[in-house]
Formats: C-alpha cells, sequence, structure tokens
C-alpha cells in the first residue's frame, strides 16, 4: 500500500514545481565507504571486497556526487523520493546537506522532518500531519527503529482531522485483509465513537507482526475509517 494512495483524502499540500536544477555526476568507481577504486562497477547492492560494507546503487538521484551510495545516503535518498509531496527534493536537500557537513544524512533528514511537524501543527493542518508522520515512521521502519510512536501519531491526527472536518460520529477500524497479521485480524470492523477512539488509540495495534522492511517491529496498517467511507 502506497503513502499517497492510504492517506490522501480531503487536502493535500501542494507546492508549485520549480525549475530542475541540474549537476554534473561522476560514475564513480570508488566505494563510498573507504574510498578505495573499485576493479568493476557494481549495477547493484553490493560488498565492498576491501571494507566489506554494503553499497547501495542510485543511478537517477541528484543529491550525492556519484551514484554508489552508503546505507545512510541510500535511506536518505529513498525518503526524499517518497515526500515530495511537502516540498523536499534533491535541491533543497542538497542545501541542506551543503549547511550541515558533520551531520550523517539521515540526521539532516529527520532534523527536516521535525521542523516540517512543528510547521504542520502551527497550522493546524491534521492532513498533512497525518501524512508527514506515517512517512517518518516508514523511514524509522527502514532504519530498523522502533517506529510506532510516529504511526501512533498518524493515526490520532486522523482523528483530529476527522473532528476538523465536523465529523462526530463512529469510526470502524478498517485492516488490509489479505496482508496483515492475526493480531490485527482481530481488530477487523471493531466501532468506536470518535471520543472512544481518540482517548484509547487501538492502532497501531500493539502485538502487529506484519513485515514491511525489518522484522524486529511490526508495521500495522490498520486504519480509522467513518460511515461516509463504508
Amino acid at each position: 500500500m502506497s503513502l499517497l494512495s492510504w492517506l490522501s483524502g480531503s487536502k493535500a499540500n501542494t507546492n508549485p514545481k520549480k525549475k530542475a536544477v541540474h549537476t554534473t555526476r561522476k560514475i564513480s568507481s570508488s566505494c563510498p565507504y573507504c574510498h578505495v577504486s573499485l576493479e568493476k562497477t557494481p549495477g547493484r547492492k553490493s560488498k565492498c571486497p576491501h571494507c566489506g560494507k554494503d553499497m547501495y546503487v542510485r543511478t537517477t538521484q541528484k543529491i550525492f556526487d556519484s551514484h554508489l551510495l552508503t546505507k545512510d545516503q541510500a535511506l536518505a535518498t529513498d525518503a526524499i523520493r517518497e515526500n515530495a509531496w511537502n516540498g523536499l527534493d534533491a535541491d533543497v536537500f542538497r542545501t541542506l546537506i551543503q549547511s550541515r557537513p558533520h551531520d550523517k544524512p539521515t540526521d539532516v533528514l529527520w532534523n527536516y522532518f521535525q521542523k516540517k511537524n512543528l510547521e504542520m501543527m502551527k497550522r493546524g493542518d491534521f492532513q498533512a500531519l497525518k501524512m508527514l508522520n506515517y512517512s517518518m515512521a516508514l523511514f524509522l521502519n527502514k532504519e530498523g527503529r522502533d517506529h510506532r510512536h510516529c504511526l501512533q501519531a498518524a493515526a490520532r491526527y486522523q482523528l483530529e482531522q476527522f473532528l476538523q472536518e465536523g465529523f462526530v460520529g463512529n469510526v470502524h477500524i478498517s485492516v488490509g485483509e489479505n496482508s496483515c497479521c492475526d493480531a490485527c485480524k482481530r481488530n477487523a470492523h471493531k466501532v468506536l465513537s470518535l471520543k472512544e477512539a481518540i482517548k484509547d488509540l487501538p492502532i497501531p495495534c500493539k502485538d502487529c507482526s506484519h513485515v514491511i522492511h525489518n522484522d524486529t517491529y511490526g508495521f500495522c496498517r490498520c486504519i480509522y475509517v467513518t460511515d461516509r467511507f463504508i
């Protein structure tokens, strides 16, 4: 399930398209970690024969000067592609990492997410907050970190969005019938008042075992729907 297909609903922040800034990148044949020249340039993820670290290939990215990336660089590159909706693109991120040359790309990206989160909270834009926090959860899951607080925030902002739009009825828990775990299936079609859902926050399911990018933390894909969507 894609982020936008699940989250898009009432309104979404859009940004005018900016003229692309083309940069010259070299096709590097050096390891992005130890910088030792490689006899053969890899065409996909592989281990450096010198330092043994994983090298990631992103041939179309326009952020870093080589298409061979470290894990942190690859994670940031992938997240930027998935977050174009909130104004994040290659040119913006290049400027950010140039201003913080001693920080890891993933730390720079997380700082961007947090600032955007504060901006959206000040605006009271619960649709954007829902999308951003879901995106942050995906990013943490790819890193192998606990993402569940962001996923819970996304679900809470969805409920706040219902309130903001004037809905005061019941909410239903919808699960991915064909791809969810047994714990989440027990929540299928559960009905709660909007106030109950905000108070108890039953999703994301605490015992979810659905795997997306790592098997340490289950990534619950349950969502709230209202009577108008049933």
